[in-house]
């Protein structure tokens, strides 16, 4: 997207497993962003990929799920799209049921 409000719109519009997001969007804020979404989209996972270090302690950025600082290896950011889409699969898996009488096997 190509700002914030295609962003949302496209959040809107599209069936999204993640949302990778900057800090700096031009004129717009990302963090301003990630408010949006977290507000609207609770169950949406959001990383921060960014070149800034300084906004890591910025409370804002706590809601996305990581923060990745962009270097020339991509391991950090492949992990952390990984780890995330595991963690939210694991969300949205269906509560175990407990067995019924039938399917329990018998304790002699």
């Amino acid at each position: 997207a190509q700002s914030g409000r295609e962003a949302l719109q496209m959040i809107q519009c599209e069936p999204l497993d993640l949302v990778v997001l900057d800090i700096r969007l031009g004129p717009e804020s990302g963090l301003t962003l990630l408010q949006e979404i977290a507000c609207r989209y609770p169950s949406l996972p959001v990383i921060i990929l960014t070149a800034y270090a300084s906004f890591q302690d910025d409370y804002t950025s706590w809601l996305a799920e990581s923060y990745v600082l962009k270097t020339g290896d991509p391991n950090e950011f492949l992990q952390a799209v990984d780890q995330t889409l595991q963690q939210t699969s694991l969300r949205m898996a269906p509560p175990l049921q407990p067995a019924t009488a039938r399917e329990q096997p018998a304790i002699r």
